[in-house]
């Protein structure tokens, strides 16, 4: 069996450089599911998956980030503290229980998120039955998305610092924004017609 070749920095650079590689790896992957997530879905699939970190993968590593970056750079205990901005405008009988509600949140957020998928993904397969997907290829896209959510709000949250207010409408908005506009494009269809359609038969 050859050796493998010696470990130099010009190694370590090309591998570096490849996170923002458009092409294949965890770039193109990121890339592809922000703004072109139906084309992603149905290349992931249908057609070739070689290009793509994988689903798994790429969300722990989303999540890893995220999760550095909110207990390592953003004070997140001081911004949820009972006498914050923030929670002054709460009743303050409310804020002990919302304060460690919220603790909770941002501490576990990551096993929320983990709960969520198969549950999200079977809303899914529910929903576009007209698919005709298996119910493991929803839960695929749904990884996938939350991913790109995961990353998206690791975006808004030095804000929670320097302007709560801002982060509290970005954050309430763009992902769940993200989210709807991407299964529009991965599905094809009009999502709240198909959601509509789902709850008229529950009812007959």
């Amino acid at each position: 069996m050859t050796a493998p070749s010696r470990i130099t920095f010009e190694y370590l650079a090309r591998h570096a450089l490849e996170l923002f590689n458009l092409e294949r790896g965890i770039g193109f992957t990121i890339w592809r599911w922000l703004f072109q997530p139906g084309q992603a879905a149905q290349e992931f699939l249908f057609i070739a998956r070689a290009r793509y970190v994988k689903p798994f993968t790429a969300l722990a590593l989303a999540v890893t980030i995220m999760t550095y970056v909110s207990l390592q750079w953003v004070d997140i205990p001081s911004q949820l503290s009972v006498d914050s901005p923030q929670l002054r405008q709460i009743p303050e009988r409310a804020r002990p229980g919302l304060q460690l509600a919220m603790n909770y949140v941002v501490q576990f957020f990551h096993v929320f998120l983990v709960i969520a998928l198969p549950f999200q993904a079977a809303i899914n397969w529910l929903i576009f039955r007209g698919q005709k997907w298996h119910y493991p290829e929803h839960l695929v896209v749904v990884t996938y998305l939350y991913t790109i959510q995961t990353l998206l709000s690791m975006l808004f949250l030095p804000l929670i610092i320097w302007q709560p207010s801002i982060f509290g409408v970005a954050s309430a908005f763009v992902s769940p924004a993200y989210l709807f506009w991407a299964i529009w494009q991965v599905y094809q269809t009009r999502w709240w017609c198909r959601a509509n359609q789902f709850y008229s038969l529950r009812n007959i």
